[in-house]
């Protein structure tokens, strides 16, 4: 009896220590399927809550890398389902970025701190999320809203475990990304409950915004480097007309205007706004007048909205400075952003 005692302590000592008596909680990135008809090229790369992956679709020429932050207990709480917020980047020359846009490390570490599921999107170096009138240009496929609206969003939540539902889906961009976040809001109320602009040309039919759209169809990285410090090309130069039509007449009845926010306002009244920038250079500078018109329109519709001008950035936020590539402004802008939306997704 004795000796059957010492062999049955010795097997559960063994059994305990073996590697799948005790799983740990995450071992890096969780697993992506194809779905939605995108293709995923490789393992997700990093953290098991911060990570990259890429895939690949016939709507956008080549590889496009997107970047997921979970939240810290996402592991830890395997039936538990969470809000997303979807980033949308800046256009950026090829060489200033590796991955999409100005990856901020104030950015990550914001979103990391907060109770949603974040993913970086992918918009190409100029892409301006929207489905370019012209498909067969020297950049190849450009369906960027086709992309992300109808690929990449079900995507996510094929593969994550998100609230699937309008009142737990977000959108906020930066620059051309926050263009981008109004285009998508107005364009898909049914999508996205809050939407912020940090920055963005939210207004395409104003001089200054469709500057902002031609410099990176021109290639002019010279003018990128002078402005904000990057470097490298934006790809080939392209027409003018490639991604809204043609620039005259203006006003025109073509897709810059029914692609522009300021246009649509009226499609926002259900949705929650921010509208964040600086006033600093001259990129800030400019995005002062296309954030006035644009809450001029919101204004006009009795759409209520945050708007804050944080000028040179000195009461805003740490190290703020109120030009336009400062990530300590993006930064502050979050911390004030992201918990009006964690409020708004709880109630």
């Amino acid at each position: 009896m004795k000796k059957w005692f010492t062999a049955a302590a010795t097997l559960m000592v063994a059994a305990l220590t073996l590697p799948w008596s005790a799983p740990a909680l995450a071992d890096g990135p969780p697993p992506l399927a194809d779905a939605a008809g995108l293709t995923v090229t490789g393992a997700p790369a990093g953290t098991d809550t911060n990570f990259t992956f890429k895939v690949t679709t016939p709507n956008v020429a080549g590889e496009r890398t997107m970047r997921v932050i979970l939240p810290a207990d996402y592991a830890a709480n395997p039936t538990k389902h969470y809000p997303v917020n979807y980033f949308l980047h800046g256009a950026h020359p090829t060489a200033s970025g590796g991955e999409p846009g100005w990856a901020f490390p104030a950015f990550l570490d914001a979103s990391a701190r907060s109770a949603m599921i974040t993913v970086v999107l992918d918009g190409g170096n100029r892409g301006w999320y929207t489905d370019w009138r012209v498909q067969n240009s020297a950049a190849g496929a450009a369906k960027w809203e086709t992309f992300h609206i109808q690929q990449v969003i079900p995507f996510i939540d094929a593969n994550l475990r998100t609230l699937a539902t309008r009142d737990k889906r977000a959108i906020t961009g930066y620059s051309m990304g926050g263009f981008g976040a109004m285009h998508y809001a107005f364009k898909h109320p049914d999508l996205f409950s809050h939407a912020a602009s940090m920055s963005g040309p939210v207004d395409i039919a104003d001089t200054l915004g469709r500057l902002a759209v031609m410099n990176g169809l021109r290639n002019l990285a010279e003018w990128c480097s002078a402005v904000v410090g990057c470097n490298g090309s934006y790809g080939p130069t392209l027409p003018d007309n490639v991604i809204f039509g043609p620039l005259i007449p203006i006003p025109d009845p073509g897709i810059w205007h029914q692609e522009n926010p300021t246009f649509h306002a009226d499609q926002l009244v259900d949705v929650e706004l921010g509208l964040y920038h600086g006033n600093a250079d001259i990129i800030e500078q400019g995005a002062t007048v296309l954030n006035g018109n644009f809450a001029a329109a919101l204004d006009a519709e009795d759409i209520t909205y945050r708007h804050v001008n944080y000028g040179n950035g000195s009461t805003w936020g740490t190290g703020c400075t109120g030009v336009h590539a400062d990530g300590d402004c993006v930064e502050a802008s979050l911390r004030d952003w992201l918990p009006r939306v964690e409020a708004g997704f709880a109630s």
